[in-house]
Protein backbone atom coordinates (compact mmCIF):
# COMPACT_ATOMS: atom_id res chain seq x y z
CA UNK A 1 0.00 0.00 0.00
CA UNK A 2 1.39 3.39 -0.98
CA UNK A 3 1.61 6.18 1.61
CA UNK A 4 -0.72 9.14 1.17
CA UNK A 5 1.73 11.43 2.97
CA UNK A 6 4.74 13.20 1.48
CA UNK A 7 7.60 15.16 3.00
CA UNK A 8 9.44 18.20 1.72
CA UNK A 9 12.60 16.34 0.80
CA UNK A 10 15.07 17.37 3.46
CA UNK A 11 16.75 15.81 6.49
CA UNK A 12 17.24 17.66 9.75
CA UNK A 13 18.72 17.31 13.21
CA UNK A 14 17.97 18.93 16.55
CA UNK A 15 20.43 21.58 17.68
CA UNK A 16 21.46 22.36 21.24
CA UNK A 17 19.55 25.62 20.84
CA UNK A 18 16.31 23.59 20.66
CA UNK A 19 15.67 24.34 16.99
CA UNK A 20 16.43 22.16 13.94
CA UNK A 21 19.05 22.38 11.22
CA UNK A 22 18.71 21.15 7.63
CA UNK A 23 21.40 18.50 7.12
CA UNK A 24 20.57 17.14 3.67
CA UNK A 25 18.35 17.55 0.62
CA UNK A 26 16.72 14.66 -1.20
CA UNK A 27 17.69 14.62 -4.86
CA UNK A 28 14.61 15.66 -6.84
CA UNK A 29 12.67 16.53 -3.68
CA UNK A 30 10.57 19.64 -3.22
CA UNK A 31 13.17 21.45 -1.08
CA UNK A 32 15.94 20.91 -3.61
CA UNK A 33 13.70 21.78 -6.56
CA UNK A 34 12.65 25.08 -4.97
CA UNK A 35 16.25 26.18 -4.42
CA UNK A 36 15.03 28.02 -1.33
CA UNK A 37 16.03 25.54 1.39
CA UNK A 38 19.76 25.03 1.89
CA UNK A 39 21.85 22.70 4.01
CA UNK A 40 22.70 24.58 7.19
CA UNK A 41 19.42 26.53 7.35
CA UNK A 42 17.80 26.54 10.79
CA UNK A 43 14.10 25.62 10.86
CA UNK A 44 12.45 27.71 13.58
CA UNK A 45 8.75 27.34 12.72
CA UNK A 46 6.34 25.39 10.51
CA UNK A 47 2.94 26.88 9.64
CA UNK A 48 3.49 29.51 12.36
CA UNK A 49 4.17 26.88 15.04
CA UNK A 50 7.60 27.14 16.68
CA UNK A 51 9.82 24.09 16.47
CA UNK A 52 11.67 25.10 19.65
CA UNK A 53 11.84 22.19 22.07
CA UNK A 54 9.96 19.75 19.83
CA UNK A 55 11.07 16.17 19.41
CA UNK A 56 12.40 15.19 15.97
CA UNK A 57 9.33 12.99 15.41
CA UNK A 58 6.98 15.91 16.11
CA UNK A 59 8.73 18.09 13.53
CA UNK A 60 8.73 15.24 11.02
CA UNK A 61 5.02 14.72 11.56
CA UNK A 62 4.09 18.37 10.95
CA UNK A 63 6.22 18.43 7.79
CA UNK A 64 4.21 15.57 6.26
CA UNK A 65 1.15 16.22 4.16
CA UNK A 66 -0.68 15.08 1.07
CA UNK A 67 1.45 14.99 -2.09
CA UNK A 68 1.63 18.41 -3.80
CA UNK A 69 0.39 20.22 -0.67
CA UNK A 70 2.20 23.32 0.57
CA UNK A 71 3.76 24.17 3.90
CA UNK A 72 5.05 27.49 5.29
CA UNK A 73 8.55 27.25 6.79
CA UNK A 74 10.39 29.89 8.79
CA UNK A 75 14.14 29.54 8.22
CA UNK A 76 17.20 31.32 9.54
CA UNK A 77 20.27 31.39 7.31
CA UNK A 78 23.57 32.57 8.68
CA UNK A 79 23.77 35.12 11.45
CA UNK A 80 20.99 37.47 10.43
CA UNK A 81 18.98 36.36 7.40
CA UNK A 82 15.47 35.09 8.13
CA UNK A 83 12.92 34.04 5.55
CA UNK A 84 9.58 32.36 5.09
CA UNK A 85 9.35 29.72 2.41
CA UNK A 86 6.14 28.22 1.14
CA UNK A 87 6.03 25.20 -1.07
Amino acid sequence: MRSKQAGLGFKFRRLRSGFFQVTGLKSGGAAEASGLVLIGDTLTAVEGQTTFGMACKEVGDILLGPPSSSCLLHLVRGANQTMEVSG
